[in-house]
């Protein structure tokens, strides 16, 4: 029996270490259930907001014609889509960001309601541009 002390104090040693390897483990395991949990949770996004959110990214865009056409100057253009992708951009930290859907829905709302004054906001610089325009004809 004493001949196999070494072994059985080692094999302890080794125990203890397979348990605290086995707890980390489990936490990380546990922290990417519920990172999945959470992305998946996005649903109220793809439900609710995406289209409507895609809808005013693409009014943006599809205005640029109409504004270059008006003679809206390139600086007031990048502008107004430099903030159109910082308010993206914010809607993407929000996606990612470990919120209830509550809190991100209430934020996707918030961020909806910029993207519709931006929207407003350039169609008013459009019309002004025309309005100047049709002024000076």
């Amino acid at each position: 029996m004493l001949q196999l002390a070494p072994t059985m104090a080692l094999l302890n040693q080794n125990r203890v270490k397979a348990q605290a390897q086995e707890e980390a483990i489990s936490q990380v395991y546990e922290q990417e259930m519920f990172k999945f949990a959470d992305r998946s949770l996005n649903k109220g996004y793809h439900l609710l907001y995406k289209k409507k959110i895609d809808e005013l990214n693409t009014a943006l865009l599809g205005m640029n014609a109409e504004a270059v056409q008006a003679g809206v100057q390139a600086d007031y253009i990048l502008a107004i889509h430099a903030e159109r992708d910082r308010i993206n951009a914010d809607i993407e930290i929000i996606l990612d960001a470990y919120l209830d859907d509550a809190k991100k829905g209430e934020q996707l709302r918030v961020y909806i309601g910029e993207l519709t004054a931006l929207r407003n906001d350039f169609r008013r610089l459009i019309s002004l541009f025309k309005t100047s325009q049709d002024l000076t004809d």
